[in-house]
């Protein structure tokens, strides 16, 4: 009698914003197991973003139990997890006690209630940052938020043992071992990006407390196995190898396989994320974009980010009415350029290239001849140069991008793939897995426990294609000729956006004083 077969499968926990999102991928990249579980965002105030952890490990163990049960229903036999990957949203602070026992909420990345630290910070280590970190701190950042704990509850401070990032957080619930990825680290801008050490210089000018701050390993190293009490809880057998991962846009650069120089990634959601990965370790860096470690051992890549790149089509839905795919299949009537329309996707304001949070959407160029369809392709089209202007950026700080693989809600038009492989020049590649930070958790851990021999092996079996779509040759010139009156939209608009800015802040809200809420972002 034949022993009965086994299916061998990778668990990839995303823990994200809103929900937490869980794969279970075969070595060669197929999905036989998914799961998700929301959660909310509680707003204290405005500005002021807490998560409790304890929602995000109960949702955590919910996601996972029903991933491994799709991927048992589908096997052909035993169920065998091989290791156990980790990505999640970044700049989160959790607080330990000795005890492992969570002090407080963990403030989340969105929250800003720092930002007097952040400028602090800036003012008096804007040098340090500079050869270290590569970058300037905002409210975003956990060296920021830290200083603000340090300085607003001390007496918390003064409890804590550890401070970890939010799949930090998971890691530990699982191995019982408080680390760090590289990359998550880096996003803190405590970390010297050459050394890819915490920057102790740094640390101390600060008046940081280093001894809080865990060690920091390789994205796919092995950092325990999983204890005997939370195998139990997951339906998992104890000793299952637990990896370091990554935080999410790193992990996502290897679910898209953005890992030799010049390859590069758009991923089209509520906000539309970028990255290219580069040649080394840049000199300089710029406003709006971000140098960033890369879960592939000493190495980089270029992060960017259009704020409102999904968002602006929802926007457009609800104040023109009209289902989205509708709208879509209209505006693909339109050639391009939106019959000599203009829209500066600024809905939120910008990040890349312009690090402006004033920065206003505009359509420009209306008359009573346009409709909706038109509307609706100037905002695709716009977007899409939106994008352009961050590979531009790319370019000038010296990595060109020479493949773009396009995923995430927005890689499911065919329009989307369309215009941005016009205005961009590029051909896009259509991934067909769009989880990609739950994917590329997997590929970290195939990498580190030797299921496959390295990245390149491993995101060559697990990074799947759906498709090509080469640029237009026609239409590429048609757009580089519009992308010519949008590059200077920005700033002939900039005094007044920000003079409208100025007017909304200081009007009253309506229906009187914020409210304190919770909601899921």
């Amino acid at each position: 009698m034949s022993a009965e077969a086994t299916d061998t499968f990778l668990l990839g926990i995303d823990l994200g914003t809103s929900a937490v999102k869980v794969l279970a991928v075969t070595p060669r990249g197929e999905i036989r197991g998914r799961a998700a579980r929301p959660y909310t965002v509680t707003w204290l105030a405005e500005g002021r973003a807490e998560q409790d952890p304890e929602t995000w490990w109960q949702a955590t163990v919910e996601a996972v139990r029903e991933a491994l049960a799709r991927a048992s229903a589908g096997s052909r036999g035993r169920v065998s997890v091989a290791a156990i990957g980790l990505a999640g949203q970044v700049n989160g602070v959790v607080l330990l006690d000795s005890r492992g026992q969570v002090l407080r909420p963990a403030i989340i990345w969105l929250d800003r209630r720092a930002a007097e630290e952040a400028e602090e910070i800036n003012a008096r280590a804007g040098d340090l940052l500079a050869q270290g970190a590569l970058g300037r701190a905002g409210p975003i950042h956990t060296a920021a938020k830290l200083l603000w704990l340090l300085r607003h509850e001390p007496g918390t401070i003064d409890q804590t043992r550890v401070v970890l990032a939010p799949k930090d957080f998971l890691a530990y619930r699982l191995t019982g071992r408080a680390a760090t990825d590289v990359t998550d680290a880096a996003a803190t801008l405590m970390l010297d990006l050459h050394r890819r050490a915490w920057h102790a210089a740094l640390l101390h000018r600060l008046g940081l407390p280093a001894h809080l701050l865990p060690e920091v390993v390789e994205s796919p190293t092995v950092i325990g196995p999983l204890v005997d009490a939370q195998a139990q809880v997951l339906g998992l057998p104890p000793g299952v190898p637990v990896v370091a991962g990554a935080g999410d846009m790193a992990a996502i650069t290897a679910g898209t396989g953005v890992i030799s120089p010049g390859v590069g990634c758009i991923m089209v959601g509520t906000a539309g994320q970028i990255a290219l990965a580069m040649a080394g370790i840049p000199i300089t860096t710029a406003d709006g974009v971000w140098a960033m470690a890369a879960p592939l051992p000493g190495a980089y890549f270029w992060h960017g980010l259009v704020m409102t790149a999904g968002h602006c089509l929802t926007w457009l839905a609800g104040l023109i009415g009209g289902e989205l795919d509708h709208l879509l299949t209209e505006a693909a009537e339109v050639p391009p350029g939106s019959g000599g329309l203009l829209f500066l996707p600024f809905l939120d304001g910008a990040a890349t290239p312009h690090a402006d949070p004033h920065a206003r959407a505009a359509l420009v160029g209306a008359t009573s001849t346009h409709g909706r369809r038109e509307v609706t392709r100037a905002v695709l089209e716009g977007v899409a140069f939106n994008f352009r202007e961050a590979f531009e950026q790319f370019a000038e700080l010296g990595q060109r991008a020479t493949h773009i693989r396009l995923g995430g809600g927005g890689a499911r038009s065919p329009l989307w793939a369309r215009v941005l492989a016009d205005v961009l020049g590029t051909p896009m590649e259509l991934l067909a897995e769009h989880d990609a930070s739950a994917l590329g958790a997997t590929i970290i851990a195939a990498v580190a426990t030797g299921v496959h021999r390295d990245f390149a092996a491993a995101c060559g079996a697990m990074v799947h294609f759906q498709g090509l779509v080469a640029p237009d040759p026609q239409a590429q010139q048609a757009y580089d000729r519009v992308y010519g009156l949008y590059r200077g939209l920005y700033h002939r608009l900039r005094e007044t956006a920000h003079g409208l800015a100025t007017l909304a802040a200081a009007a009253p809200a309506p229906g009187g004083p914020a409210m304190v809420r919770s909601g899921t972002e």
